[in-house]
């Protein structure tokens, strides 16, 4: 009889423990529910990103590969003109000027790709023969200012400072044979660069000495 009431005083009490523990239980499931659900949408989250990532190079990559086709064909036959000894340098120009519309063909159609950098450049540069250095100027900064990263960009610099040099017009010079010089450092055109920029310093030299007398 002692024992079955100490067991009748005790039961509510073990009882209660039990309930507590099932609540603090139900509330950790609940919380590793809740976290891991959010795990699973921050997976969830990172898959879609890094499936998009990988279409997204996909196709950029594939539009790269279609640029590079376009301006290779049109290369080719820049380069044929180029190394064409047979051809006076007047009708070499004019084809190499009649060249410009497609090279702005690939720039239309591939606005922003590495490939529309170098067709401006070489856009540029058949102007520059030319001698029509205001235009090529133009043709130059865009080249750069597409993709300044690119190995084509220094150059599309280098040719900006050499037309306006033809333009004897000094000012920014400078500036450019310093960005060519500090941003492109390994690259075997800054020798020349500097050189060019030695030049130019003596020039304007030169130039203020005339003034001072």
């Amino acid at each position: 009889f002692w024992r079955i009431d100490y067991m009748a005083k005790m039961g509510p009490k073990h009882h209660y423990k039990e309930d507590t523990f099932t609540k603090i239980t139900k509330k950790l499931e609940f919380f590793l529910v809740k976290k891991l659900k959010t795990i699973l949408i921050s997976v969830s989250a990172a898959i879609v990103i890094i499936g998009l990532n990988f279409t997204i190079n996909y196709l950029v990559s594939k539009k790269e590969d279609n640029a590079n086709i376009a301006f290779g064909k049109v290369y080719l036959t820049y380069k044929d003109v180029i190394n064409d000894k047979e051809l006076k340098e007047d009708t070499r120009i004019e084809k190499l000027i009649s060249l410009n519309k497609d090279f702005n063909v690939i720039i239309k159609d591939f606005p922003n790709s590495k490939s529309a950098s170098k067709s401006y450049y070489f856009i540029a540069n058949s102007l520059y023969k030319d001698k029509n250095y205001t235009e090529a100027i133009d043709k130059y900064k865009k080249g750069y200012s597409l993709n300044p990263k690119f190995y084509i960009s220094p150059y599309c610099l280098f040719g900006e400072a050499s037309s306006y040099e033809q333009l004897a017009v000094l000012t920014g010079i400078v500036e450019i044979y310093k960005k060519i010089i500090n941003n492109y450092k390994n690259d075997f055109v800054v020798p020349t660069a500097m050189f060019n920029l030695a030049q130019i310093y003596e020039k304007k030299n030169k130039y203020e000495m005339s003034k001072d007398e």
